[in-house]
């Protein structure tokens, strides 16, 4: 494994790619195995760096920048500009903040976890796009957040291609980078999407309850298809229908309290107490919990596969809230890395065009419309889960 750092970082006339050890090369252009750092909007290195949560050196100190501050060169020769002895130590700053981050834990998740979805967003294609409809929206006086649907604006009939930020958040849920923001455009919009096959259909694949589904595993449970049905039965005695069910659910995984527990259920305190205390008990709430909080004093807790999540609030309700996103994701993600690839692999006719948070929506071709089931099948089992995780589909 080797890494190759950017000219700009090092000051230098070409990239250095090496191991640290025995290899050691001068190149124009990285290598396809290599991990890469400074170089800007495909830098690998840097989501190990953010995982890790180290500080390696990009410039050396401000006292050798200064002369240069005024020059709008990005490309400063350190390795002629600076005294020799300053120099090598910069170097070696940089090696040896590389080899911390690289023995971490977090190198391990990287290569696991990262890489194929780093793959799984390679495959993502450009979304065709109904020029008609797409004006027509945005034409229209009463569409708030223009600047979203502009995202969207076709080239000859395609949307740019979506790039995902993989570090956006610390849980892992994905932010876009560039290209086409269907994170935050409004549902009532996507009716812009068309199918480039003829008879076509955009489709999305949602995992049911995913949130709370992860959270009864990780408890140890053997969740239903339907979770708020059988919570329902179990923790409500058939008293409140599915709906209270789902809020209170929302209720227990987002940490809200006892008086919201009130509200919901038009009960006394004392009784909302209880029915927290039974929800709670039924996720195996408090024993993650303690766990998280013992975690949390170094400064980061992980997730079920070993991400590091920097703590930002230490409340007990926040720590877990942010485990079991955080796990979730990286479950959803695997999900759909493996319902790609048994696409490729299968011959289906089905092109992946976006991710959406616990979805992700293809554009298929009228020949896959009998072949959903089997589509999803690959997404729906998790190797670190004993228990299936459940998908549904719709037409966007």
């Amino acid at each position: 494994m080797k890494i190759c750092i950017h000219k700009n970082i090092l000051g230098t006339d070409m990239h250095l790619s090496t191991n640290f050890k025995q290899a050691v090369a001068w190149v124009n252009v990285p290598e396809a195995t290599d991990y890469l750092y400074g170089f800007e909007g495909q830098d690998s290195f840097d989501v190990i760096k953010y995982l890790a949560g180290t500080e390696v050196p990009s410039q050396p100190l401000d006292k050798f920048r200064s002369p240069f501050r005024h020059t709008r060169s990005r490309q400063i020769m350190w390795s002629k500009s600076m005294p020799k002895k300053a120099y090598s130590k910069y170097f070696q700053s940089i090696q040896n903040k590389i080899c911390d981050t690289l023995e971490s834990d977090q190198h391990g998740y990287f290569n696991e976890r990262i890489r194929p979805l780093q793959r799984l967003i390679c495959n993502l294609q450009p979304a065709h796009i109904n020029n008609d409809i797409y004006m027509s929206h945005f034409s229209d006086p009463n569409t708030v957040n223009k600047s979203v649907l502009a995202s969207f604006n076709p080239t000859n009939g395609q949307a740019k291609k979506v790039d995902y930020n993989l570090i956006g958040t610390a849980t892992g849920r994905l932010t876009v980078l560039t290209g086409p923001n269907i994170l935050t455009l409004k549902k009532d919009m996507r009716d812009i999407l068309t199918s480039r096959f003829e008879g076509g259909k955009i489709m999305q694949f949602d995992y049911d309850s995913l949130e709370p589904r992860v959270a009864l595993i990780l408890a140890g449970k053997m969740p239903t298809r339907d979770i708020y049905a059988d919570l329902c039965k179990k923790v409500l005695g058939g008293k409140y229908g599915r709906q209270t069910a789902k809020l209170l659910t929302i209720a227990t995984l987002y940490g809200m309290g006892v008086n919201r527990v009130k509200e919901l259920l038009g009960v006394s305190k004392i009784t909302a107490r209880e029915v927290l205390d039974k929800l709670e008990l039924f996720f195996g709430v408090a024993d993650i919990k303690s766990q998280l909080e013992t975690q949390a004093e170094s400064g980061c807790i992980k997730n079920h596969f070993g991400r590091n999540i920097w703590v930002r609030n230490s409340a007990p309700h926040v720590l877990y809230n942010n485990y079991i996103q955080s796990t979730a994701m990286d479950a959803a993600l695997e999900g759909f890395y493996n319902i790609v690839e048994g696409v490729k692999e299968n011959g289906h006719k089905c092109v992946p065009i976006f991710l959406l948070h616990d979805a992700i929506i293809f554009d298929c071709h009228p020949d896959t419309f009998d072949k959903l089931e089997d589509i999803m099948k690959p997404g729906q089992s998790v190797p670190a889960f004993d228990s299936k995780l459940y998908m549904s589909e719709e037409e966007v």
